[in-house]
Formats: structure tokens, sequence, C-alpha cells
């Protein structure tokens, strides 16, 4: 089972940001304002998806 996030849109919003920089494509304020909400979630939940499961299969070769 996934966990759940529940976070405002403006958090939503600056997650995206910051994980969108850390992953080397970074995004403008702007962009964010464009995109709609529900598109920018569906979008932060694949990134976040995309870190765990890279993470878990860093773990499972330790």
């Amino acid at each position: 089972m996934k966990p759940i996030l529940v976070i405002d849109d403006a958090c939503a919003a600056t997650l995206f940001r910051r994980l969108s920089e850390f992953i080397g494509a970074p995004v403008s304020a702007e962009f964010l304002d464009l995109m709609p909400p529900d598109v920018m979630r569906i979008i932060l939940a694949r990134i976040l998806d995309i870190c765990s499961e890279t993470e878990s299969h860093e773990t499972d070769r330790a």
C-alpha cells in the first residue's frame, strides 16, 4: 500500500518546485501558476514514486 501525502496546493507547488530542482529539471513559479493543481499533483506523485523506487532499490542492494 502506498502512503498518502495530504498537503494544500501551495505546499504541493513548493514541494514540486524543490523536487524538480533536486532532480535537475527546475520549473518556474509562472509555469506552476499555469498548471492545473490536479496535473501538478499527478506529476508530483510520480516524482515521489520514482524517488521512493530508487531509494528502495539502493537499500535492497546494500
